[in-house]
């Protein structure tokens, strides 16, 4: 049996994979070498990236009618009255 405790980092790969650092590894070291700055910049940009990855995401869902489920579920269940106001 395995035994880990809190803070162990675990790398499982594949059979392929063994002795090759992956993109994700090798993206982890680049960031923990930036300076504070850097780090902060790095941080700007994701969040703006990540909020226009999602932007698309939403607006691939809405395109392919993949929200109209909730949609309708929520109209019913607000013409039923079991909706309340938000803050």
């Amino acid at each position: 049996m395995l035994k880990f405790k809190i803070g162990d980092t675990v790398k499982i790969t594949s059979g392929k994979d063994r002795g090759r650092e992956g993109k994700i590894e090798k993206i982890e070291h680049l960031i923990e070498a930036l300076t504070a700055q850097e780090l902060a910049e790095f941080r700007r940009w994701y969040r703006e990236f990540d909020a226009e990855a999602w932007d698309r995401q939403i607006q691939d869902d809405i395109q392919a009618n993949k929200l109209d489920v909730v949609a309708e579920e929520a109209i019913k269940e607000y013409h039923a009255g079991k909706s309340r106001e938000s803050c």
